[in-house]
């Protein structure tokens, strides 16, 4: 009876110093899921973009809104950038989408340095130089996300 008495404080210390790893480790597979949605999300839109600047003969626009509309929860900051080649019949046009998600707290101020050593550091408006991913570690931090479609002007639709 007396090893049970004694062992209620060791239990407290045990729960107190495994609690944030538990935390990090929960809120670390959220943040691998909203990261996960927004590069779906940021494909999804730089498709939906390349079959539209094809639709209209490769003209450079304005294609952050139809980003903005598709952004889920977390996104902000979109930005893309039509690239065309300059041939009009059979060029080649490339879309670059981006969009900033922010990191958790303790996650960007934990792994801040080491995020942006392994992915890289820019903000979406180097969205052209970017991998799939980045590290923005000004402020509170934040992960930017990168998409690409590329296309070409012969597979423009009819009508």
């Amino acid at each position: 009876m007396r090893a049970f008495e004694n062992s209620k404080g060791a239990t407290t210390a045990e729960t107190l110093m495994l609690a944030p790893l538990y935390f990090f480790m929960a809120f670390g597979l959220l943040q691998l899921g909203q990261l996960a949605t927004a590069l779906i999300v940021v494909n999804y839109a730089a498709g939906s973009m390349v079959r539209q600047a094809i639709a209209d003969n490769g003209l450079e626009g304005n294609y952050d809104d139809r980003l903005r509309k598709l952004q889920t929860a977390g996104m902000h900051k979109p930005h893309t950038r039509v690239k065309t080649d300059g041939s009009k019949l059979m060029g080649n046009i490339t879309v670059y989408a981006c969009s900033e998600v922010n990191a958790f707290p303790f996650i960007g101020a934990l792994l801040g340095r080491t995020l942006a050593a392994s992915f890289g550091s820019g903000t979406s408006y180097d969205c052209e130089n970017l991998n799939l991913f980045a590290f923005n570690a000004s402020g509170p931090g934040s992960f930017v996300v990168q998409g690409t479609a590329k296309g070409r002007m012969n597979m423009r639709p009819n009508g």
